[in-house]
């Protein structure tokens, strides 16, 4: 190789490779064997799931306009916030969503502690401010096969994993992976 391939690809590559396994997430050459495969749908009663790669446009622009809701946390313990829907975008060969949140709001300790969290999209502003108003023993839940929740009366359902939380100015962008994401039928 020349001493352009050395000095900059070769580096780079070097350099995103030492990143992912900082980050838990498996070198290129593992994710190179799977690219293939069928990613595992998760079945959810009244949902179609879906793969991440391969989430309708208009879908996407949907969750733009709708209200979202942020919950993390098992039945028993779970706790909502009407969040700040950030996007979709790609990471190190992950589909990912970006979201921000207050860091005074308790739910931001519990999802760094807890590493996932759930993205659950309404169509009415009002329907999701009511859910998170309530108190969580009236609260009707949908329980996702991990064991996290999401409200129940969500159009789309995002199950993400965190990967990092970047400070800025007065909230916190949380990026997660996601692993599973179900649309009404």
């Amino acid at each position: 190789p020349g001493k352009f391939r050395v000095g900059t690809i070769d580096f780079v590559d070097s350099l995103f490779n030492e990143l992912q396994t900082a980050l838990g997430i498996k070198p290129d050459a593992e994710k190179e064997k799977n690219v293939n495969k069928k990613p595992v749908l998760l079945d959810l009663k009244g949902y179609k799931a879906i793969s991440p790669r391969n989430i309708p446009a208009a879908i996407s622009r949907k969750m733009g306009e709708d209200a979202m809701i942020i919950s993390t946390g098992e039945s028993n313990r779970a706790e909502y916030v009407t969040g700040n829907w950030g996007g979709l975008g790609e990471i190190l060969n992950s589909v990912v969503t970006y979201c921000n949140i207050s860091p005074t709001l308790g739910i931001n300790a519990r999802m760094k502690e807890n590493g996932t969290y759930t993205l659950s999209f309404y169509d009415k502003k009002d329907v999701a401010e009511a859910i998170v108003s309530g108190t969580e023993g009236s609260i009707n839940k949908t329980v996702l096969p991990s064991g996290n929740i999401s409200p129940e009366g969500a159009s789309v359902i995002i199950e993400c994993r965190k990967l990092a939380v970047q400070p800025q100015n007065d909230t916190e962008l949380f990026i997660g992976e996601i692993i599973n994401i179900w649309i009404k039928e």
